[in-house]
């Protein structure tokens, strides 16, 4: 462990009742290949992506882009981790545990906070996008940023009835939408809900939902 420059470790999410679940990294998730490992961090959206579930040797982290925003940071900081390290090994037992606060920014559903979500992983997407760009520069990573760029709009899914809502879904990264129906990393449901947006048929997919929960 000590020779590897990332330690990776399972983790707990504690509620504010102190409930306790267990998060295990896939078992089948790649150590050895950097660019496979970061590969599989843009695809399956797993929690490899967060610095508190790792131990990362010191000198990786000089010469690094810091981010910009206070949503998304650990993405921004430990994808060029990752890329820039060459050795792997992972603990199998929680050596962390996060504590969920519902009132939280990263938490609350309000408008507001939904909104704030957004601004703040767009401005770290922004410099992913141009650390792909300008020192990966490997199409299918230029590909699994659609991923990234969805996932920020999703933050105001939570309020997107919500008329200004639909308005910032539709201003963030609209070059996205001809690229998604296309895109095999973007799941059917996502599909489907940003076609739902895109044409102007929520109405209809609220009330599937409604049955749905019914």
């Amino acid at each position: 462990i000590k020779s590897n420059d990332i330690v990776f470790c399972n983790f707990n999410f504690v509620s504010e009742s102190n409930e306790v679940t267990l998060h295990k990294h896939p078992e089948n998730f790649i150590l050895g290949d950097n660019m496979k490992l970061l590969e599989q961090m843009c695809k399956k959206r797993v929690h490899l992506n967060n610095l508190w579930a790792a131990l990362v040797r010191r000198d990786l982290l000089s010469g690094i882009v810091y981010p910009d925003g206070n949503m998304g940071e650990d993405l921004l900081i430990m994808r060029q981790i990752v890329y820039r390290a060459r050795s792997y090994s992972y603990i199998d037992e929680p050596l962390y545990n996060y504590l969920i606060q519902v009132k939280s920014i990263s938490h609350s559903n309000s408008i507001n906070c939904c909104i704030k979500r957004l601004s703040e992983f767009k401005k770290n997407i922004d410099l992913y996008d141009i650390f792909v760009e300008n020192i990966i520069k490997e199409e299918p990573f230029k590909d699994l940023l659609i991923i990234d760029k969805l996932t920020t709009r999703f933050f105001l899914w939570p309020q997107i009835e919500n008329a200004e809502c639909q308005k910032i879904w539709s201003q963030t990264y609209p070059e996205i939408d001809k690229k998604i129906w296309l895109c095999r990393y973007v799941s059917l449901k996502e599909k489907f809900y940003s076609f739902s947006l895109k044409f102007h048929m929520l109405p209809l997919l609220i009330l599937l939902r409604k049955i749905c929960r019914k």
